[in-house]
């Protein structure tokens, strides 16, 4: 009987253990999800849609600093202000991002651009580049030896680590959106939505972003080539690879649902002849209400361009709330 004791307690322990193990795995398991969820959560995102000035729209800091020829003006072909460079007393004008841009181990970075002068296209021009000097560094040039062939080149201590280059130029002068990733092995270049070039790498871009802080520039390179004449506008910068749907939204001037919750700067609303103007600090998920002086709604929509004409009745007072992410923007204005 005692051995016969012996025989069950020792099942029996087994089979406690064996339980409190699998609760044990899978306790850890959880906590790993919970904390790659909470990774995820705390992504990176810096967004300039050049509307009023070079800040984050989703900070509302991280400044980039004006040297030289650049400006913001209106662009009729992308209904919006847009960061001009080297067009009106072309000097070599650049703008310098923040330095901790490139501290992640993963970087999408999209932006509308044009090149906008064809006499200078030059070898190697940059709409971007960003590094530590001209040994470390992740570009998206517009032209490689002049052929106006979008590509992408990155250099870790001065040896090419991945090269991505588009197999069709762009048209000089023509407003295009680039998208380029790169992290968990892989560079990507997208012309306008869709995939042109990509290529594996073993080399993971962190040994770039580990060597400390970096000098981030659009339209100047870390070498002596030619800068920028042309444009740039909505530029946002993630520290994770982006996703094949947020890739086509940003590709059709909508920002992701990711990145518009985010957005702090406030819109602004005036009137005009017969209409509502209402200039959205970016475009993309949000919604427009108009209500007249009785309280009645007389305008909705459900998703805001950058700028945007609400016609109306003259000679009355309409009150307009613009809802985007975190901020909600109430106005009253007169329409003559």
């Amino acid at each position: 009987m005692i051995k016969g004791k012996q025989k069950t307690f020792k099942r029996v322990c087994f089979i406690s253990n064996s339980n409190f193990m699998k609760r044990k795995f899978l306790l850890v398991v959880i906590m790993a999800v919970a904390t790659q969820l909470f990774v995820s959560a705390q992504t990176k995102v810096l967004l300039y849609p050049f509307n009023k000035d070079f800040k984050d729209s989703i900070s509302g800091a991280n400044e980039g600093v004006v040297t030289g020829d650049v400006a913001l003006v209106w662009d009729a072909d992308r209904n919006s202000t847009v960061a001009v460079f080297n067009e009106s007393a072309p000097d070599g004008g650049f703008v310098t991002l923040p330095a901790d841009i490139l501290n992640t181990a993963s970087i999408s970075v999209s932006c509308w651009a044009k090149h906008n002068d064809p006499v200078t296209v030059g070898n190697w021009g940059r709409f971007w580049d960003f590094g530590f000097d001209n040994k470390n560094y992740i570009l998206l040039s517009y032209s490689q030896d002049a052929n106006m062939l979008p590509t992408v080149d990155i250099t870790l201590g001065g040896t090419a680590a991945n090269r991505v280059q588009s197999p069709t130029a762009i048209v000089d002068g023509e407003w295009n959106h680039f998208v380029v990733t790169h992290g968990e092995g892989t560079t990507a270049l997208y012309i306008n939505g869709i995939l042109v070039s990509s290529q594996l790498n073993d080399q993971l871009l962190v040994d770039l972003y580990n060597a400390g802080e970096g000098t981030n520039y659009l339209g100047k390179s870390h070498w002596p080539d030619a800068p920028l004449v042309g444009r740039i506008d909505d530029l946002v910068i993630f520290d994770r690879i982006i996703t094949p749907e947020e890739i086509t939204s940003l590709s059709e001037n909508k920002l992701p649902s990711s990145v518009a919750k985010n957005v702090t700067e406030k819109a602004n609303i005036f009137s005009t002849k017969g209409a509502i103007k209402v200039c959205a600090a970016v475009a993309g998920e949000g919604s427009i209400e108009v209500f007249d002086i009785t309280g009645k709604k007389v305008f909705k929509s459900n998703s805001i361009s950058l700028t945007n004409s609400i016609s109306v009745k003259g000679n009355s007072l309409y009150l307009v709330k613009l809802t985007q992410g975190k901020t909600s923007t109430t106005s009253k204005v007169f329409v003559k």
